[in-house]
């Protein structure tokens, strides 16, 4: 598999968002794109706890760099325990694994599920669908880790882990993106009949004379 690692970035940098922020101010043109396989991918994150994201067009990462991912990560922020997660049956037929973020506490679980999908996404919008679908599974996941290029902390030697050789099949990422665009059209039509109430609630007639 194809990923882009930042080596500079190792755990999450500083104790606080300006911190962190600053540190990847630093380093936002250091990704650099490697070929390797799941477990050493995995290595990477929970050993070394190096920051990763898509396979990238250039050094810098953003949407527009986006050439390919093949681990779709889902991001768990003390809405959900390990033991649920691990009682869960679609993790326990297709999740590769997870590992707990640096903020992990024994009373504030913070994890990231990955799923390793088949072959990799090389449409920038499929791979956001997909997101979108798992995210409809886990509903408590943090919304904002949707973007193709999203970051990912890696954790130095995680202690709190399960790595899997489980696959995301193509016949069920068909299945997310389907949820998702159904989903999303729901709620493109309830919007628009929301729009009509609002005008009709302020539609008078005029007599014209």
């Amino acid at each position: 598999m194809k990923l882009s690692i930042q080596k500079q970035t190792q755990g999450k940098p500083g104790a606080d968002k300006d911190e962190t922020a600053k540190h990847l101010a630093k380093v936002y043109k250091k990704w650099e794109n490697i070929e390797c396989t799941w477990e050493q991918a995995f290595d990477l994150i929970t050993v070394q706890g190096y920051a990763t994201s898509a396979e990238l067009s250039s050094n810098h990462r953003c949407d527009a760099n986006f050439v390919s991912r093949q681990l779709v990560m889902i991001d768990i922020d003390d809405t959900m325990t390990i033991q649920e997660l691990l009682e869960d049956q679609f993790y326990n037929e297709y999740g590769a694994g997870f590992y707990v973020t640096p903020s992990h506490t024994d009373d504030n679980h913070r994890f990231r599920i990955i799923f390793r999908l088949e072959a990799a996404i090389h449409d920038r919008e499929l791979y956001k669908k997909i997101v979108g679908g798992l995210m409809m599974r886990y509903s408590n996941a943090d919304p904002k880790c949707s973007d193709a290029a999203r970051l990912y902390f890696g954790t130095n030697n995680c202690k709190i882990f399960e790595f899997t050789d489980k696959l995301l099949f193509d016949d069920k990422v068909v299945d997310l993106v389907i949820d998702f665009e159904e989903q999303q059209a729901e709620q493109l039509a309830k919007e628009l009949k929301n729009a009509n109430n609002d005008y009709k609630e302020y539609e008078y007639d005029t007599e014209f004379t």
